[in-house]
């Protein structure tokens, strides 16, 4: 991380991101390119649950390569400075990168 000072590293705080958040957003690696879903999950437990078909591009992504990565993001505000190309917008964020568990249900 570039910017240290803004790493979130406490568990509690991680876990209100996790909790607030509605929407991530997944990358996979699909040959020599990046492939990102944004995607409903659940959080509990310590458990991410992320809806998905039993088949289709997702799973045939990660089948052949379990690397994948995710990102949400929670309190977003536009900073608006009434100077073009000068706005910014303040949030709180999670990426985290592994290998994905799939478990079916059925």
């Amino acid at each position: 991380m570039m910017r240290k000072e803004k790493e979130i590293t406490n568990r509690k705080e991680l876990d209100v991101i996790l909790s607030k958040a509605r929407i991530c957003r997944i990358g996979f690696v699909d040959e020599n390119r990046a492939y990102i879903v944004p995607m409903n999950f659940g959080y509990k437990n310590n458990c991410l649950y992320f809806h998905s078909a039993l088949v289709g591009k997702k799973i045939d992504l990660i089948q052949k390569n379990t690397v994948v990565c995710f990102e949400v993001d929670i309190d977003h505000d536009i900073v608006d400075t009434g100077v073009v190309c000068n706005w910014s917008t303040k949030y709180t964020s999670s990426i985290c990168q592994g290998n994905p568990f799939l478990l079916y249900a059925v």
